[in-house]
């Protein structure tokens, strides 16, 4: 019972922390969709509350407490950030792409992105048809040969797409130009068969983001949107079929599948309890050395055959979900409190907190920033926050900092230049 008191109240005040902060700087009790505060909240809904008096899980006491204690480290951290009212700013000192320039390198990147698609399949030894059969199975081969390395090529075309996309709205800041920008980003997806369900979505969200800063110029939250919300359920489920290379055959129930996919959804808020037992039984803290391991995380393992696990989440899922990552593809995630591993609340506190305020630092960038690869970065670090929040977030630390290595090469190749077209 104290469990589940603990985590409404952890909900209680997430939405009392949003809707103080949207009555005082809006005068409305919703205004932002996109605020850190309001995923989180979001975060909490899906990932424990939901478990723990929808679906009945029994919590642990301490794995409640870690909750409670982390909710109230992240909204003081990030009300600490400047909290007035946002408008965006659209005026830039710098070079900016012209509108048919960039389209045409939206094509371009989208041609690279499928020629770097078609090399990895080469170098695993797997056709397009092998693929798209069980797009988990080649994942998890990626895996095994550090997937990491991969990934830096990816992120730079998708920090590259999302750039030339920012450019086409800012030229022409319409419907239509936003519109052809979202058959962009998922052409994009298309183009590298993406296993993820997440970066479907993320297209939508990354679109709804341009059109609060370059069209609205403020934030933005309508209502109406809330009726979306029914066919989300039935779209993620199409898209996990579609990634495990099954179809639908005999008797289906829709509304059962609808809820077994929330409940497997929110699996890492169940993963997590299981985490925070294991440290309260074992005192087996990591002391950090995950965090420490990032800086080997892009070197690929036929280069370093001897690699320790650079990832937190593989080893966990091997010392406390009894599996292997390397031969059967699943990796646990254990939400963002897996802070809590490095030493008890000791790092808990502070990481939490520093994680609040970075989230909403980050955040505003969106609209006050100058620089368009600063705010593509944001963008990006914005769209993806659930996820974020629902991993690890000591494990993207390095991804973190590939993007900045990316937003830096944008700077000196695309803004450095001091006029404008």
């Amino acid at each position: 019972m104290i469990e589940q008191i603990l985590i409404s109240l952890s909900l209680i005040m997430s939405l009392g922390y949003i809707f103080y902060k949207s009555m005082v700087i809006y005068r409305l009790p919703f205004s932002d969709p996109f605020d850190p505060a309001f995923v989180y909240l979001i975060f909490i809904i899906v990932f424990f509350w939901n478990n723990a008096l929808i679906f009945d899980f029994a919590y642990s006491f301490w794995s409640s407490i870690v909750v409670f204690v982390g909710t109230i480290a992240f909204i003081l951290g990030n009300s600490l950030s400047h909290n007035s009212r946002l408008r965006a700013n659209n005026e830039y000192k710098h070079y900016m792409l012209n509108y048919r320039l960039a389209l045409l390198f939206c094509l371009f990147v989208i041609a690279l992105s499928f020629l770097l698609l078609l090399i990895k399949l080469s170098y695993y030894g797997y056709s397009l048809s092998q693929y798209t059969s069980n797009m988990l199975e080649f994942h998890a081969t990626n895996i095994k040969s550090g997937g990491y390395f991969w990934t830096v090529f990816e992120k730079f075309l998708h920090f590259s797409i999302i750039y030339f996309i920012y450019c086409m709205v800012h030229r022409k800041p319409n419907l239509k130009t936003l519109f052809l920008s979202w058959l962009i980003l998922v052409l994009f997806k298309l183009a590298n068969l993406s296993h993820s369900r997440w970066d479907y979505i993320d297209t939508a969200i990354t679109i709804l983001c341009l059109w609060m800063i370059l069209i609205k110029g403020r934030p933005v939250f309508k209502m109406y949107w809330l009726l979306c919300l029914p066919f989300v359920p039935a779209f993620m489920i199409a898209l996990n079929i579609l990634r495990h290379g099954r179809t639908l055959q005999g008797e289906y129930d829709f509304f059962q599948a609808i809820q077994d996919s929330l409940k497997g959804d929110s699996g890492p808020g169940i993963y997590f309890d299981k985490f925070i037992q294991y440290f309260v039984e074992t005192d087996a803290y990591n002391h950090g050395i995950f965090a420490f391991y990032q800086m080997f995380a892009l070197v690929p393992r036929f280069i370093w055959t001897d690699k320790p696990v650079t990832s937190s989440l593989i080893h966990y899922t091997k010392v406390i979900m009894g599996e292997d990552p390397y031969l059967d593809g699943s990796t646990y995630t254990y939400t963002v409190f897996d802070f809590f591993g490095i030493y008890h609340f000791i790092s808990l506190v502070p990481l939490m907190f520093l994680f609040g305020w970075l989230s909403r630092k980050l955040y505003n960038m969106i609209y006050n920033s100058q620089r368009v690869s600063v705010k593509v970065f944001c963008i990006i670090f914005t769209s993806n926050y659930i996820n974020t929040l629902r991993g690890s977030f000591l494990d993207q630390l390095t991804l973190l900092i590939v993007d900045v290595f990316i937003l830096m090469i944008m700077y000196f190749l695309l803004e450095r230049y001091k006029r404008k077209c």
